[in-house]
C-alpha cells in the first residue's frame, strides 16, 4: 500500500463526479492505495472477498482457470470497479484478476464501505448502480454469440483476378462446420457494414 499522491486523487476524483470535496475526502481516508506489477495477481480464483477495487492507472486482465485450464475473461480498464460483484454476494472470487502492465487500485474493504456509506449514503446508490450496470452487460453478454471473426483480403493488385482464389475459398468454408462467409467484391445490398465491423 502506498500514500495517496496528487495525481491518484486527480483520479479518485474522476472515479466519483459531482461529489462533494467533503465526501471525497472520506472516500480517500476510508481506501489505501495499491500498486500492483506486471504479472502480479490482485485477485486469485477461491479467495475470499474481503475487500473490492477500482482500476486508477495501468490494466488488468480477469482470468478464469478451469479443469486445469486458464480462459481469458478480458481486460479491466481505468475507471472499472474490481470483485464487486463476489464482494457484495459475498461468495469466493470466481476468476483471478492479474496486472496486465503496472497498475494503481483503490482498494475499499468491508471496514472501509461501511465507514464511506454511513457518512455518505448517497455512495451507496453510486455503487448500487455500477454493480447493477455489471449485472446487467453480464446478462446481456451470456445472450450474445461471440463476435464475429473477420479477415480482408485486399487485392493491391488491379490486373489480378482473385475471382478463382475466392471461390476455392467459398467451397472450402462451405464444408466446415462453422458458417463463414466469404464475399468477393464488396458486401450484399442487404447486408450493414455495421453487422461486420
Amino acid at each position: 500500500m502506498t500514500e495517496l499522491k496528487v495525481s491518484s486523487i486527480g483520479r479518485i476524483k474522476r472515479l466519483f463526479p459531482g461529489l462533494s470535496e467533503e465526501d471525497l475526502g472520506e472516500v480517500i481516508a476510508s481506501s489505501s492505495l495499491k500498486e500492483i506489477d506486471t504479472g502480479e495477481f490482485l485477485i486469485r480464483q477461491g479467495s475470499k472477498a474481503d475487500a473490492y477495487y477500482y482500476l486508477l492507472r495501468g490494466r488488468l486482465r480477469a482470468v478464469e482457470d478451469k479443469d486445469g485450464k486458464a480462459r481469458i475473461l478480458g481486460d479491466i480498464g481505468v475507471g472499472e470497479p474490481v470483485g464487486e460483484l463476489a464482494f457484495f454476494s459475498q461468495t469466493e472470487r470466481m476468476a483471478s484478476v492479474i496486472a496486465v502492465r503496472k497498475s494503481e487500485v483503490l482498494e475499499i474493504t468491508q471496514a472501509g464501505y461501511e465507514t464511506i456509506i454511513k457518512h455518505s449514503p448517497q455512495l451507496a446508490s453510486i455503487t448500487n448502480k455500477i454493480v447493477i450496470e455489471r449485472l446487467r452487460r453480464n446478462e446481456l453478454e451470456s445472450h450474445i454469440k461471440a463476435a464475429p471473426k473477420n479477415i480482408a483480403v485486399l487485392n493491391l493488385n488491379s490486373d489480378e483476378d482473385l475471382s478463382e482464389w475466392t471461390d476455392e475459398m467459398k467451397l472450402y468454408f462451405d464444408s466446415q462446420p462453422t458458417k463463414l462467409n466469404v464475399y468477393d467484391q464488396g458486401l450484399p445490398d442487404n447486408v450493414e457494414y455495421s453487422d461486420f465491423f
